[in-house]
């Protein structure tokens, strides 16, 4: 009887050439993003700067065609036909990053462009990022200011984090609770009681909210 097990099973040879492309891929991009701080500081790349981890979390978001250099490249790509769900760039200051969501299609949100604040501490990923939108957005799960304290996420004001969580699963998982959100954590509880009570006026409040602050 003919063996049709290596039909079955990856190739270990292959898949461990595989695996060293994208690892050879991710470390040009991080060398990339070190020359390119450089360049533009004209000095010495920074201590934060060696977080080797978030650099390989910025190439993963890279490979995935989620990373743009600037704000002004990721507003060109939201405008273009079949681009992704979000996208994330770096502000002037290199510990701060942003994420640029594109309001789905069918919800309240639908074609606004909402900015959150990425700030990332100097000790990640044993600590969290924090996140807050700079959009104004009607949400239940966050409050006038753009707080997320209690947008359901792990962060640094939730006991859940994890240095196991990437960078790009968390932006992924943020952008899915904009779109799917609860009754809210409190922040806001007029919107959250709307929210849970009262659906239809809560959409109404929330695509005029979109159109007047993210369109």
């Amino acid at each position: 009887m003919e063996d049709k097990s290596r039909d079955k099973d990856t190739d270990p040879a292959q898949a461990q050439a595989s695996g060293k492309v994208e690892n050879d891929e991710k470390a040009g991009i991080v060398q990339a993003l070190r020359q390119e701080f450089k360049n533009k500081e004209m000095g010495e790349v920074p201590a934060w700067m060696k977080n080797k981890r978030l650099l390989m979390d910025i190439a993963a978001i890279a490979q995935s065609g989620r990373w743009s250099p600037s704000c002004e490249l990721a507003e060109d790509w939201m405008l273009q036909p079949g681009s992704p769900d979000f996208k994330l760039f770096k502000k002037a200051r290199w510990h701060r990053l942003e994420l640029l969501i594109l309001g789905k299609k069918g919800t309240p949100y639908e074609d606004g462009m909402f900015f959150v604040d990425v700030c990332i501490p100097p000790d990640y990923p044993f600590k969290g990022p924090v996140m807050k939108f700079m959009t104004k957005i009607y949400h239940p799960c966050t409050n006038e200011r753009g707080d997320c304290g209690h947008f359901g996420i792990p962060n640094d004001h939730c006991h859940t984090w994890s240095p196991k969580i990437k960078l790009l699963d968390l932006c992924a998982q943020f952008y899915e609770i904009v779109h799917k959100p609860s009754h809210g954590g409190g922040l806001w509880p007029e919107c959250s009681k709307q929210f849970k009570d009262n659906r239809d006026e809560f959409n109404r409040i929330a695509k005029e909210w979109t159109k007047k602050y993210a369109s």
